[in-house]
C-alpha cells in the first residue's frame, strides 16, 4: 500500500477516536500537520520521509511533542537512527505519556531512553524533574557505529508495562527487555521525543513510523497484498501488510497468472522471526515481452485466521536484452564507509542499468582489480539502480533500494582501485579506475562520503565525471546521485600547469582527461622561441615533451597545443596555451619573507608572504615553512607538492584558508595564493617564520613580536606587519611595520602598503580636482586627497571646515597611514546624503607621528553645478 495512501487512511480512523490513535510516517514531508508536532520547531526537517534534527552545532537539548491521551491498553512504537554511537551526551528519549507539551520542564509521564546508559534502551517513570528506572534493557544492545533501531512499549488496564526493541531493521522482530507494574500516572495528554546532543551530532538524529494505538484483544483486520514486483522473467516477489499463515501460504493454487503462465512451480517464503511477509512465486513458463499478465491471489490467510482482502494485479513483462558495452554502469562507490556520516558503515556500489530493456544480472562478473565475482540471479530494469555489497551487510542497505549481496564480496581500497564489468564471453561492460583525489575535498575524501558519477549518460568515466555525493547521508545508494546533471561538457580542455622535467623535457598538464587523436602529431605543438621536439608521450591528463636541445636559462617560452586533443565529451581543443621556464638555484634572500599574519580576526587564518628579490626563476615547491623552538629549526611544512615557480619581483602568498584570507582582506592578488595543509604554528604575541630551501637551507627568517606593531593599535587582531624595504635584512625590526588601517590592515599577494624604496619623498597632502561638481555626471564628480610620506607610523586627522570656519564634515580621525595612498570626498555633509551648495571648502589635514613629528595642510577646493 502507498504511504501516503496509508497514512490518509490512518489519519481518517484517528480523527474517529478523537485523535487518540494516529500513525505518522512523515511520508507527506511535513511534522506540523497530521498530527501536529510543536517544540523546538526550527531544529527539525523532514527528508526522505523522516524526521530529522538538524540544529545549530552546539551543544543543546531539542524535542517535539504532539497531543495523544492513550495510556491503557495501549501500544507505542517508534523507529529511531542515530548515525552514530550513542553516550551519556548524545541519547534520545521517547516520551510515551507526558502531562506537559515542553518536554524540557517539570512533568509527570513515562519515557523510552534510547542509549545514554552502557548503549541500553531503559524504560523510565518521571516525576517532576525525578526519574525512576522501571525497567532496564540489555547492556551494550546499541554498541554499533550506526543505530537504526525500533522501540515499542505496551501497557494494559491494571498499569502492566512490557519493552520491546528490534535492531534487525528489516522485519519487524520485536524482543522483549522486560516488564514491570506501575500505575502512579493513569492519563496522559502528548507523546513526543527529546534529543540530546553535542555540537557534531547536532544533525545526526532520525525518527520514523511513530504509532499511538488501542491494543486489540483480538486480531480482526484482513491481510493485504502490499506490492508486487516481477525479479525476471519467471519469478514475482509478494509483500503482504501482515504475517500470512505459513499452510496457506505455500498451496501452489492460491496463486494464479493468465496467458497461458497458470500456478507457480514453487514458492519459497521468506522467513522473518515467526513472521511470513514475503513470498517468492517461480513459474514454469517464461513471462513474454510486451505481454500484459495479471496476477490473482485468494485464499490466504493470517495467524488469527482473517482471510486475504481479494488481489488482482496487472504488469507488462519488459523486454529482457541482451547487455551490450555500456548497458550496465559503475554509478556509485562508497569505498570508505567511516567516520559514518548517515549510512551503514559498511561498503557498497552501486550499478545503474541506462539501457531501455531489462538485463539479468546473473550473465555478469563483478571484477574488483583481479578478484572475479559471479553476480546473482537479479533483473535489473531500466533506468533502475541496484546496490551491490556483501551478502552480511544486504539487509543493512534493504531500505535504500534495491540489493544484492555478494558472499565475500572484495574490499574496495580507500584510495583507489579497478572495477570491471564483464560478460560471459569476457567483454567488457564497463570499466572503472577510481581514485580517492576524485572526491570534492580534504573532508569527505577522509571517509564517511560516496563517490557519485555525475552524467550517467556520459561516456567518461574519468575524474571529471565524478564527485563526492552531497546527500545528506553521505550517499544516495539505490536513487538518483545528489550531482546528477545531464548537462553536456561543451568545454574543451585547456593547460593547467606546465612544469620543466630536466634541461630537456617538460610536462603539459590539462584541466582535464585528455583523448589523442590518432592524427596528433609534435606540429600540433608550438614552442616560442622554437625548441625543435624529439618526442612526445600521451597521458591521461599531460603530455611529456622531449627536446633536441636544451632550454635557455632566463628565457620565457610559451607553449600551444593547436589541434587533434579532445576530452572524453569530444571537445577539441583549439590553441590552448601556457608558459615555462627554466627554474634556477636559489640563494640566501634571493627569495624573502615580505609579510606575515599572525594574530588573524576570528574566522581568520595565518598567512606568509613570499617576495622573489632576484632576477632568478625560483622553484620553491620543494621548499618549508618553518618555525623555530630552542635553537632548532622545527615544524618543516612543504610549500607545494607541484612545480611551483617564483619569478623575479613576484609575490606568493601561503595559508592554510584562501577563502578566510580573500574575506577578510581587500587588497589581494588571488592568483598568487598557495593554499597549503599546514603551516606552522605562530605564536599570537612572538615567534619566527622560516624559509627553508630544498637542501635544508635557511634562505630568510623573521623574529617577529607585537611589539612591532605601532604602539598606538588597540588591537593587532588582523593587523599582518609588512616589510618596508626588500633590500633591508629580516633581523632589522625596523624594517618592519603594521600593515595601513586605510587599506584593511593587510595587502596579501600584493605590494605592501608600508613599501618604500630608497628614494627619498617629500612629505605633502595634495587635492585634485581642486574644483569638482557632485551631479554624478561622471565627470569630476568628486576630490581625491593623495598623501606620500617618506615612511610609515603616520596619524591623519582630517576634516571639511567653509571659509568662516564653521565644521562640515569629518574625513579621518586619527587614522593610521601606510606610506602612500587616497581618499575622496563626494561634497556630503556630516552623516547625511545632502550635498553642499557651490562654494570654497577648506580640507584641513593635521599628520603626525611617535618623534613628534607634526604637519598641517590647508587645501582649499571648490564645490560647482553646471
Amino acid at each position: 500500500m502507498n504511504k501516503a495512501i496509508l497514512l490518509y487512511t490512518l489519519f481518517c480512523l484517528s480523527v474517529i477516536s478523537v485523535k487518540a490513535q494516529f500513525t505518522d510516517n512523515f511520508s507527506d514531508g511535513d511534522f506540523t500537520n497530521n498530527p501536529t508536532w510543536s517544540g523546538s520547531d526550527q531544529n527539525f526537517e523532514v527528508t526522505n520521509e523522516e524526521l530529522r534534527l538538524n540544529a545549530p552545532a552546539v551543544k543543546d537539548t531539542s524535542y517535539l511533542s504532539t497531543a495523544s491521551s492513550l495510556i491503557d491498553n495501549t501500544t507505542w512504537k517508534a523507529n529511531l537512527k542515530f548515525s552514530f554511537n550513542p553516550s551519556s551526551s548524545n541519547y534520545a528519549k521517547f516520551y510515551v505519556a507526558s502531562n506537559n507539551s515542553n518536554l524540557r520542564e517539570s512533568l509527570n509521564g513515562y519515557y523510552i531512553e534510547i542509549g545514554k546508559s552502557s548503549d541500553k534502551i531503559n524504560f523510565y517513570k518521571q516525576e517532576g524533574f525525578n526519574t525512576t528506572l522501571l525497567i532496564e534493557g540489555t547492556d551494550d544492545l546499541l554498541d554499533v557505529s550506526s543505530v537504526d533501531v525500533s522501540v515499542k512499549v505496551t501497557r494494559d488496564n491494571a498499569g502492566n508495562w512490557e519493552l520491546f526493541a528490534d535492531t534487525s531493521t528489516s522485519c519487524g522482530s520485536y524482543v522483549s527487555l522486560g516488564t514491570a507494574n506501575n500505575s502512579d500516572f493513569t492519563s496522559s495528554n502528548f507523546v513526543g521525543f527529546s534529543c540530546f546532543y553535542t555540537s557534531t551530532r547536532s544533525d545526526k538524529f532520525f525518527f520514523d513510523d511513530i504509532s499511538v494505538s488501542n491494543i486489540t484483544p483480538s486480531d480482526n483486520t484482513n491481510p493485504e497484498v502490499e506490492s508486487l514486483t516481477v525479479l525476471n522473467d519467471s519469478t514475482i516477489q509478494l509483500i503482504f501488510s501482515e504475517t500470512i499463515s505459513q499452510a496457506t501460504a505455500e498451496n501452489l493454487t492460491n496463486y494464479f497468472i493468465d496467458n497461458g503462465i497458470g500456478n507457480p512451480l514453487e514458492i519459497v517464503v521468506q522467513q522473518c522471526g515467526d513472521e511470513f511477509t514475503t513470498i517468492f512465486l517461480e513459474f514454469g513458463t517464461n513471462f513474454l515481452p510486451g505481454t500484459n499478465y495479471t496476477v490473482t491471489v485468494n485464499n490466504l490467510q493470517d495467524n488469527a485466521g482473517n482471510v486475504l482482502v481479494p488481489y488482482s494485479d496487472s504488469f507488462n513483462q519488459v523486454e529482457i536484452g541482451t547487455v551490450q558495452a555500456g548497458d550496465i554502469i559503475f554509478n556509485e562507490i562508497f569505498a570508505d564507509p567511516e567516520p559514518v556520516v548517515g549510512l551503514p558503515p559498511h561498503e557498497y556500489l552501486e550499478l545503474y542499468n541506462r539501457s531501455n530493456t531489462a538485463i539479468q544480472l546473473s550473465e555478469l562478473t563483478l571484477v574488483n582489480t583481479t578478484t572475479p565475482k559471479t553476480l546473482p540471479n537479479f533483473l535489473l530494469q531500466p533506468n533502475a539502480y541496484v546496490i551491490v555489497c556483501n551478502s552480511t551487510d544486504a539487509t543493512l542497505f534493504s531500505a535504500y533500494g534495491d540489493v544484492i549481496g555478494i558472499s565475500s564480496l572484495t574490499a574496495l581500497a580507500n584510495g583507489g582501485d579497478s572495477l570491471t564489468l564483464i560478460d560471459a564471453s569476457n567483454n567488457i561492460i564497463d570499466l572503472l579506475v577510481y581514485d580517492d583525489a576524485w572526491h570534492s575535498d580534504t573532508e569527505k575524501k577522509a571517509g564517511g562520503w560516496s563517490l557519485e558519477r555525475i552524467n550517467p549518460t556520459s561516456g567518461c568515466s574519468s575524474s571529471d565525471n565524478w564527485s563526492s555525493s552531497e546527500g545528506l547521508l553521505g550517499g544516495t545508494p539505490g536513487a538518483q546521485n545528489s550531482i546528477y546533471s545531464l548537462t553536456a561538457d561543451v568545454i574543451a580542455p585547456s593547460i593547467n600547469l606546465v612544469t620543466v622535467s630536466s634541461l630537456t623535457s617538460v610536462s603539459v598538464f590539462f584541466t582535464e582527461n585528455i583523448l589523442g587523436d590518432d592524427s596528433f602529431s609534435s606540429s600540433d605543438i608550438q614552442i616560442t622561441p622554437t625548441i625543435a621536439i624529439n618526442n612526445f608521450t600521451l597521458k591521461a591528463t599531460s603530455i611529456d615533451i622531449s627536446f633536441s636541445s636544451p632550454i635557455e636559462a632566463g628565457v620565457n617560452y610559451t607553449i600551444t597545443i593547436t589541434d587533434n586533443i579532445k576530452d572524453c565529451s569530444e571537445n577539441l581543443i583549439t590553441d590552448a596555451n601556457s608558459s615555462f621556464v627554466l627554474p634556477e638555484k636559489g640563494e640566501i634572500e634571493d627569495v624573502i619573507i615580505n609579510e606575515i599574519l599572525f594574530d588573524p580576526l576570528e574566522g581568520g587564518s595565518d598567512y606568509v608572504e613570499l617576495y622573489n628579490n632576484s632576477n632568478k626563476n625560483i622553484d620553491i615547491s620543494n621548499w618549508f615553512i618553518a618555525t623555530i623552538k630552542g635553537d632548532t629549526v622545527s615544524d618543516l611544512n612543504q610549500i607545494s607538492d607541484v612545480q611551483y615557480i617564483i619569478k623575479p619581483q613576484e609575490f606568493v602568498l601561503l595559508t592554510e584558508n584562501t577563502e578566510a584570507v580573500l574575506s577578510q582582506y581587500s587588497a589581494t592578488n588571488e592568483e598568487v595564493f598557495v593554499q597549503i595543509d599546514d603551516l606552522p604554528t605562530f605564536s599570537n604575541d612572538e615567534g619566527s617564520v622560516v624559509l627553508v630551501s630544498n637542501e635544508e637551507v635557511v634562505m630568510d627568517q623573521f623574529n617577529y613580536s607585537d611589539e612591532l606593531h605601532l604602539s598606538l593599535l588597540n588591537n593587532v587582531d588582523g593587523v599582518s606587519l609588512e616589510r618596508i624595504n626588500y633590500n633591508i635584512p629580516s633581523y632589522n625590526d625596523d624594517n618592519w611595520h603594521s600593515a595601513a588601517e586605510d587599506i584593511g590592515f593587510g595587502t596579501p599577494g600584493v605590494q605592501n602598503s608600508q613599501y618604500r624604496s630608497n628614494q627619498d619623498v617629500v612629505n605633502a597632502i595634495t587635492v585634485l580636482p581642486k574644483t569638482f561638481s557632485p551631479d554624478n555626471d561622471g565627470f569630476d564628480d568628486f576630490t581625491e586627497i593623495s598623501y606620500q610620506f617618506d615612511k610609515p607610523g603616520y596619524i591623519l586627522t582630517s576634516n571639511v571646515y567653509t571659509v568662516h570656519g564653521n565644521f562640515v564634515t569629518e574625513l579621518a580621525n586619527t587614522e593610521l597611514l601606510g606610506t602612500e595612498g587616497k581618499f575622496k570626498w563626494d561634497g556630503t555633509v556630516q552623516n547625511s546624503s545632502s550635498f553642499l551648495p557651490r562654494g570654497v571648502y577648506i580640507i584641513h589635514s593635521k599628520v603626525f607621528n611617535l618623534d613628534g613629528s607634526v604637519n598641517e595642510y590647508k587645501n582649499p577646493v571648490v564645490i560647482a553645478y553646471k
